[in-house]
């Protein structure tokens, strides 16, 4: 898979969303992630968006689980929460996130509870 797909694909987002959130046509997308070369000033808007290199995105690093806290602009603090959440027991990450969903919304904390945790 190409690094086009995988970001799209990480974010969650269909070809039109991922098109629209870069500023490009669905076309384009469609057209990268079959393996056509992407045109620099696409390249740079994608890349921008993404908050890539525009090296990382026509392949020059790591997967892209490298670059999932930029894709997401996560900060240092939630980096640290999602690595230690990810060392607990599943008894305490079960904890965790019924603690998370009492202090939701009902409509999300239903979503937390169910394994479907809405940001």
């Amino acid at each position: 898979m190409n690094r086009v797909a995988e970001i799209r694909k990480a974010l969650g987002k269909t070809q039109e969303q991922f098109a629209e959130f870069c500023g490009v046509s669905r076309a384009s997308i469609a057209r990268y992630e079959k393996g056509d070369n992407i045109n620099p000033d696409n390249a740079a808007r994608i890349a921008e968006a993404c908050n890539v290199s525009i090296g990382y995105l026509l392949g020059d690093s790591g997967p892209v689980e490298m670059v999932l806290p930029q894709l997401f602009r996560l900060s240092q603090d939630e980096i640290d929460l999602v690595t230690n959440f990810r060392n607990l027991s599943s008894d305490q990450r079960r904890s965790i996130i019924n603690l998370i969903a009492s202090m939701l919304p009902p409509e999300n904390a239903n979503k937390v509870s169910s394994g479907k945790i809405v940001l």
